[in-house]
């Protein structure tokens, strides 16, 4: 009898732990989408960014040659590069579907090299 309740328990914990994974994983703190964007007032794609991932928009020290410097994300429209993070301001919020921050190992992966601070990849309505 205590044999299944053990077992019965650790199944139990097994599941919850499952349960929880997938939901954290639904709205992992690296993408924003159109519901989360809905629930500002944001009328580009900056506010939005600014409002509730401003982390995104920060710097990040990049070491090179032996020297640190401060780089940004690049932003990318709909797998077309835009460039610098003030791109965000040209993108209106009500055509955004998500944002994602995409981390530069990705980057690299996916569009080559030169992305040492990752991209910010906008998603718009097409």
């Amino acid at each position: 009898m205590r044999g299944r309740t053990l077992a019965n328990l650790a199944v139990s914990v097994a599941a919850a732990g499952c349960a929880v994974a997938s939901r954290s994983s639904e709205t992992p703190r690296n993408f924003i989408d159109r519901t989360e964007i809905a629930t500002t007032r944001a009328s580009t794609a900056w506010d939005a960014v600014q409002q509730l991932r401003p982390d995104f928009l920060r710097g990040r020290a990049v070491a090179s040659n032996n020297r640190v410097s401060t780089e940004t994300p690049i932003v990318f429209l709909d797998d077309t590069r835009l460039g610098e993070l003030d791109q965000l301001r040209t993108i209106p919020a009500s055509i955004v579907l998500s944002i994602q921050l995409i981390s530069a190992s990705d980057a690299t992966t996916r569009w080559g090299t030169g992305y040492p601070a990752g991209v910010i990849e906008v998603r718009t309505r097409s």
